[in-house]
Parts: structure tokens; C-alpha cells; sequence
């Protein structure tokens, strides 16, 4: 199927169950795509493993190649694969996805209390655990099924996003109906991953600018207001699909591509939630600030490490073979072109690098989360000091490890007192609170309370 057609049959789809159906659709869709995911993975670790001969030899050959050596603890930060680069990329990159970030949010706010949204992660975290371990594992497959005939070294794909694609293609050849199994698998991770964001971008842009801004929202009845919200929903569907062309450009690996754009707005986005967190002293003038400078800072050496890719010293990836190809092992009698000959034989001069793509623009894109985070909370502090900062927080808008610190290091709490304004809703006090950090501290009541 060509690209685009493919691209926008996806698009639409997906935009059309978003748009009609909400929230609602989109959580039980993705319930169903994960499965179909699933099963997916599960027909291919199972069929590759009766092709090479079990999963043990599977496991052996992976080995041998190096594959399962996942232990490099080199601290340079320019390699692009270590222990290191990886666990930092997953902490802040995880922690940024699900404590900031609105497609998720949402799925909190669409449960029915606290407690289920705290249950709804903790499953979360083994399905995500078995996700990707069938993943890692297929991966394996891939390898011992190619062991010694890459298809990218034989032209038979042109980018590593297609391996897999051709592994079904090739395992499943003689099964009608299990490639298509796997395509409406690869096709249900692309809707779950198109609907939630569809989904929070409409959100965002009505609670967060359309009431606030749009004066004539609020004379507007529930059905019109529904139905510009499946407009919002829409567009931001279309748009998507224009999107999806324009990654195809990149001519490199999607999944990398998407992990570079995460850390550079992830990070600083997180860093500012932390900069509210861990710091009552902040404001929103450093807030603001401290994102765009974590924003333009992470994405300076995002763009430097487009334009000057990482030297092949810290992106090599392990080797592959082509021994075992036919093509490899033929011989064909050609015409000798005599300018390629000299072209070869005539060693080229090697592309010079400024010494900041070497040391600068070289380092891992997983570390691009952590740089925006910390610039994010740096600029953020000294721009909050620089303006006064703020007085009278509320500490129950304080992580509670803050007032542990207040309290055993600075032998003081935090002041509770909050300033009255026309804009503040009318409180009412209780003397014990269970939230820690919280004693003493006014407290809304959700029955009771109203705007002066």
C-alpha cells in the first residue's frame, strides 16, 4: 500500500471514533488495540521460534551476536546506547509522560476517584512491563531469523522502521490471514497513540483558551460547545495526518525521531511541574521563563544533532552479516565503470566537524529530557529570585518531602497563611488534615464552597 493512502485511511479513522466519540471511545479502543497488540507480538515470537528451531536456540544465537549484553556503563554521555544514557532517558522520560503530561492526565481525570486512577497505573505498569518484554523478545527473533542476512545491508528494506514489517511478511508467508493479523496490530498501536493525543489537544484548547479567552463561550448552549469540541477534534486530526507525511522526510528511524522531539518539550515541561513542586519560593514569571529557555536550550542541541549526526565512535551499532544471502554468494560478470573505480580508489577528503558536533551536538538524545529539566528549574529559580518570588503558598501545593526538609533541617514549617482576594473561594478551616503536609492549613469543601 502506498504511504499516503495508507497514512490518511489511518487518519481518518481515527479522527472520525475521537471526534464522535470522545474520551469514551478512545479509553475502550485502546483497550481492545492492546489486546490486538498482544496477540500480535505473541503469533510472532511463536511462529519465528518454530522457524529457527526453538526459543533457546534463538536465545543462544542472540548471544552469541551480543544481543543480550545490556551492561555498559560507560559515563560519557555522547554513546548513544549505555545503561546509563537508558535509564536516564526512561526516568525522565517516563516520569515526564505520565505526572505532566495532558494524554494522560485526561485518563486520570476520566476515572472514577483517586484511587482508581492510583489502580489504573499500577496495572499500567505490568501491561507496559509485558509489552515491551514481547517486544525485546521479537527483536531477538528478528535477529536469529536474520542472522546472517541483513535486509537492510541487502536492500531489501531501506530503514530499520521496516523490519519488521518484512519478519511477518517472511515467517507468515504461508498462512493467509496472520500478516493481516499483524498489520491490524501495528495499525492499533498507531490509533491508540493518534486518539489520546487528538483527545487532549481539544481539551487543552477549551479549558485552556477558549473559557478562559473566548467571552462568548459561556452563553453558548451544551450542544454547541460539544460540537466545537468534535470541530477542535477534528482539525487536530487532519492536522496529524499532515504531520505523519512530514516525519517521513526525516529519513531516519521514527521511534528515535519521536524519543528526540519528547525530551525537548518533555523536560523542560517537567521541570517546571518540579520547579512547583520542590520549590515554594517559585513563581510564574520564572515558571514561564525557565520553559522557554529549557525549551530552546534542549532543542539547540536537538536541531545541532540533526544537522551534525553523532560520529559512527558513539552511534555504531553492533554488526550484522550477510554471508548467508544468495546475492551475497553470486557471481555476476558486469561492464567495469572506470570513473566509480577511481572514485573509490581516490580517497575523498573527510567532512570537517566544528568541535561543538563532536562534544556538544554529540550527546545521547536520551539525555535531552534531563538537559531541558534542569535548565527548566535553574532559569526558573533565578528568575524567581530575581522577581521577589512568592510569599503565602499553600503547602498543600508542596510535595510532601518539602515540608519533611522545612521541618527536620530548617526546625520551621512553611507558612500557611493565605492571602484573601476577591478571586479566592470561601474556605473553610479544619484543624487536622491526613494529607501530610497539610495540618492546620485551610481547606476547601467541595459541597460548600463559593466564589465571593
Amino acid at each position: 500500500m502506498d504511504m499516503w493512502t495508507s497514512v490518511v485511511i489511518t487518519g481518518l479513522a481515527c479522527t472520525l471514533y475521537t471526534t464522535l466519540g470522545g474520551i469514551k471511545a478512545v479509553v475502550w479502543t485502546d483497550v481492545f488495540q492492546l489486546c490486538i497488540m498482544v496477540i500480535g507480538l505473541v503469533a510472532v515470537l511463536i511462529q519465528g521460534s518454530i522457524h529457527v528451531g526453538g526459543f533457546g536456540k534463538i536465545w543462544n544465537i542472540a548471544r552469541n551476536g551480543s544481543r543480550t549484553d545490556i551492561f555498559d556503563f560507560d559515563p560519557d554521555p555522547r554513546k548513544v546506547y549505555t545503561t546509563w544514557t537508558v535509564c536516564i532517558g526512561a526516568v525522565f522520560g517516563w516520569t515526564s509522560i505520565y505526572a505532566c503530561n495532558q494524554v494522560q492526565v485526561q485518563r486520570y481525570l476520566a476515572c472514577k476517584s483517586e484511587r482508581e486512577a492510583i489502580k489504573a497505573v499500577v496495572l499500567n505498569l505490568f501491561g507496559s512491563g509485558l509489552l515491551f518484554t514481547l517486544s525485546c523478545l521479537c527483536g531477538l527473533v528478528m535477529y536469529a531469523v536474520y542472522e546472517t542476512c541483513d535486509p537492510i545491508k541487502m536492500n531489501r528494506v531501506s530503514t530499520s522502521d521496516q523490519l519488521t514489517p518484512l519478519l511477518v511478511v517472511d515467517l507468515f508467508d504461508q498462512m493467509p490471514g496472520f500478516p493481516g493479523l499483524f498489520v491490524a496490530s501495528a495499525y492499533s498501536g498507531t490509533l491508540s497513540t493518534i486518539s489520546s493525543g487528538i483527545s487532549a489537544m481539544a481539551a487543552v484548547t477549551v479549558e485552556d483558551f477558549l473559557k478562559p479567552i473566548w467571552k462568548p463561550w459561556t452563553q453558548l448552549s451544551s450542544r454547541k460547545k460539544t460540537l466545537v469540541s468534535k470541530l477542535l477534534a477534528m482539525t487536530f486530526g487532519l492536522t496529524t495526518i499532515g504531520l505523519a507525511g512530514v516525519s517521513s522526510l526525516f529519513g531516519r528511524n521514527v521511534v528515535q525521531t519521536s524519543l528526540i522531539f519528547d525530551g525537548i518539550i518533555l523536560g523542560p515541561i517537567l521541570g517546571v511541574f518540579t520547579l512547583a513542586a520542590l520549590f515554594p519560593k517559585s513563581n510564574g514569571k520564572g515558571a514561564c521563563v525557565g520553559w522557554f529557555a529549557g525549551v530552546a536550550f534542549s532543542m539547540w542541541i536537538g536541531i545541532g544533532g540533526l544537522i551534525y549526526p553523532p560520529s559512527r565512535e558513539f552511534s555504531e551499532l553492533l554488526e550484522t552479516s550477510t554471508a548467508g544471502c544468495p546475492e551475497a554468494n553470486a557471481t555476476t560478470s558486469t561492464p567495469v565503470n572506470v570513473t566509480s573505480m577511481l572514485t573509490t580508489l581516490i580517497p575523498t577528503k573527510p567532512e570537517e566537524r566544528p568541535d561543538i558536533a563532536e562534544n556538544f551536538y554529540s550527546i545521547s538524545f536520551y539525555h535531552y529530557g534531563l538537559i531541558g529539566c534542569l535548565c527548566s528549574i535553574l532559569v526558573g529559580l533565578i528568575v524567581s529570585m530575581l522577581t521577589g518570588g512568592t510569599e503565602n503558598v499553600d503547602p498543600c501545593l508542596i510535595a510532601p518531602i518539602v515540608h519533611t526538609i522545612y521541618k527536620y533541617v530548617f526546625k520551621n514549617k512553611l507558612n500557611t497563611s493565605i492571602p484573601e482576594t476577591n478571586d479566592n473561594l470561601i474556605t473553610i478551616p479544619v484543624p487536622k488534615q491526613s494529607s501530610k503536609g497539610c495540618e492546620n492549613s485551610p481547606v476547601l469543601n467541595p459541597i460548600k464552597s463559593t466564589r465571593i
